[in-house]
């Protein structure tokens, strides 16, 4: 059917941004927490087809799950920030603690027992038949893969550092890690390259899925030196004397690009790749910068006040604790633990009172609309949106909740009915 979604705007927008739109589907995705304490986060699938909650709760501040409705094992602790959905949508994983041990879940079972020691950074291959994760134990780090401990070939068991673990689309494993002062990337258990180095990123397979690719830096007494593996190839990419004061050194996701902050003598200045990008007289705390290489942003302070700066120009912040991160389409999310998402940047435009962005898709939290590659889709009056994700330039699924307050004892939390919504979106 197609249809109008009513809609009533606090601003006046002009006419042209509004969007025509064609209802294809809505299905609702059960009732489960929509906000809670600063550990309540939302993960969905791509699609926005399934939807959990995960938060802590009660006087021992247990982690729980919720999905479908349904409240999943309490936990002592959960790597919350490694949950995730399978690459079909289908199956919600994470690593999670209880009874002494830390498991793999899946769907609510205890897929297999790793051990007391803590887990994090839960990667999955593509097909869904392997795993892999990072265990912290007296003597240093390890990777798991399939719950067994993986020995670098010709290292030690351990390791200093464990940056990053990924798969390809085709599922190679590759892990960057750091041990007696090197640097070493490993892809199906061989050894690519290894080289002396003091920081080492997680790393990334280029877009053909190819190659592998990783930084790091090594820092001696002329200066820093950064330099990137490819595959089996070690080249320096730039150099800082040591006067120039690096600082905030950070990659994009897909480790192409790097950016960092330094001194040129006059007032500090944001570098992309070698290239000045910004120059400001306070100090950067942190930057951000997407994988096209182009869009980055950073937050400053200037005789107290934070800002969020970008393209030579400052966005002045209301509060003084901010974390800063973007999407791998180039949205920037600029959060703060209060207000949860103050900031939002999207295709190089500043947009305030944000809750959420993924892709080219802004969610107003002061009137009930979405923008969607720049126009703007009205929904119900009585839903808060959550999230929302294109698919194409014109189809778009939007998360919705309409809050159901509860009060459980003394604690009161929000349980939101939440709805799925697939539209077609045109032009009026």
């Amino acid at each position: 059917m197609r249809r109008l979604i009513p809609f009533a705007f606090a601003v006046l927008l002009p006419a042209s941004a509004f969007a025509q739109i064609t209802v294809v589907s809505r299905e609702s995705l059960g009732r489960i927490p929509t906000s809670g304490t600063d550990d309540f986060r939302l993960i969905t699938n791509t699609d926005l087809s399934k939807v959990a909650a995960i938060d802590r709760w009660g006087a021992e501040h247990k982690w729980y799950v919720v999905q479908n409705s349904l409240v999943w094992e309490f936990y002592n602790e959960l790597d919350a920030p490694s949950a995730q959905f399978s690459a079909d949508g289908n199956h919600l994983s994470m690593l999670a603690k209880h009874d002494g041990d830390w498991y793999l879940v899946t769907d609510n079972k205890d897929v297999r027992k790793l051990g007391s020691d803590p887990c994090r950074g839960l990667v999955l291959s593509p097909d869904g038949k392997h795993d892999a994760c990072i265990q912290t134990t007296k003597e240093g780090q390890q990777v798991l893969i399939d719950g067994k401990p993986m020995q670098f070939p010709g290292t030690t068991a351990t390791y200093d550092e464990v940056a990053g673990l990924t798969y390809s689309k085709d599922g190679r494993l590759a892990i960057s890690a750091r041990a007696a002062g090197k640097a070493i990337v490993v892809l199906d258990g061989k050894i690519l390259a290894s080289a002396p180095a003091d920081q080492i990123f997680p790393l990334s397979f280029s877009d053909d899925q190819s190659q592998v690719i990783c930084n790091f830096r090594k820092r001696d007494a002329i200066g820093d030196h950064l330099f990137r593996i490819t595959q089996d190839q070690i080249a320096e990419l730039f150099y800082v004397p040591p006067g120039s004061q690096l600082s905030c050194l950070t990659q994009s996701s897909n480790a192409q690009h790097l950016a960092w902050a330094e001194n040129d003598g006059l007032v500090n200045v944001i570098k992309i790749d070698g290239e000045i990008a910004d120059r400001y007289t306070g100090t950067f705390k942190s930057v951000v910068i997407a994988p096209n290489g182009k869009t980055w942003a950073a937050l400053a302070v200037d005789n107290s006040a934070l800002s969020l700066r970008f393209n030579f120009s400052s966005f002045p912040l209301s509060q003084t604790d901010y974390s800063l991160s973007i999407t791998p389409t180039g949205v920037v999310h600029c959060v703060n633990p209060k207000d949860r998402l103050d900031v939002c940047m999207v295709n190089g435009q500043l947009r305030t009172g944000t809750i959420d962005a993924l892709g080219n898709v802004e969610i107003s939290k002061t009137t009930n609309y979405v923008y969607i590659n720049n126009r703007i889709v009205p929904i119900g009056a009585r839903e808060k949106a959550l999230g929302a994700t294109v698919t194409d330039s014109q189809t778009a699924s939007i998360l919705s909740s309409e809050p159901l307050p509860l009060k459980v004892g003394n604690e009161e939390k929000v349980i939101g009915e939440l709805t799925r919504t697939v539209v077609k979106v045109s032009q009026p």
